[in-house]
This record gives structure tokens, C-alpha cells and sequence, in this order.
């Protein structure tokens, strides 16, 4: 008998998704990302007005906004410029399963 551990579902973010619908989206990156450079991106996402919310979430090596999914590609310039590699960009589910979504 198997037992999944930490199974994540992702979203898919549609072309009609991108308007003004706010998504928490999880950027995953490299091992040597930590708290300090985690303090750094929210910084310069705040100040250039990316993100929609306070809300920032800090997890192993990866953190979660609340951002439109136009604003992806900002974010992503972001963290490069602070020199972490990116291993994966997503919407989790979580609170976006929606009745009859899943079938």
C-alpha cells in the first residue's frame, strides 16, 4: 500500500483568468533562497504596487503571493535579479476548488 505525502493540486490559470482575478501564486526556488531575500522580494513587490494583498506566505524554499496572474512576469524578473534560480510557478487549489470544478 502506497501513501501520497504532500500532494499538491494546481490550478491552471486560463487566458479568460487573466483579468482582474487575484491569485495566490507560489514561486518554488533554489536552495540557497532564505528568509532575508524571501523580505527583499515582498519589498520591492510592495513598492512597485504587484501585490494585492499583505498576505506572504514563507514555506521551505518557496513563498506564496497574492497577485494577478499578469503580474507573473514582473515577479519573475524580480527573483532573478536576485540571483535564485525558479523551479516552478503555481496556484495551489486549496481554497479555489470550487462545486463541481474537479470532475
Amino acid at each position: 500500500e502506497r501513501i501520497m505525502k504532500d500532494l499538491m493540486l494546481i490550478k491552471k490559470i486560463l487566458d479568460k483568468d487573466m483579468a482582474d482575478e487575484v491569485y495566490p501564486v507560489t514561486f518554488d526556488l533554489d536552495k540557497s533562497f532564505e528568509r532575508s531575500i524571501a523580505v527583499g522580494i515582498f519589498n520591492d513587490l510592495m513598492e512597485k504596487k504587484i501585490i494585492k494583498s499583505k498576505r506572504f506566505t514563507i514555506k521551505d524554499h518557496s513563498f506564496t503571493v497574492d497577485i494577478l496572474p499578469r503580474s507573473i512576469n514582473e515577479v519573475i524578473d524580480i527573483i532573478i535579479k536576485k540571483g535564485m534560480y525558479i523551479y516552478g510557478v503555481y496556484t495551489l487549489y486549496d481554497n479555489y476548488i470550487e462545486e463541481g470544478e474537479l470532475k
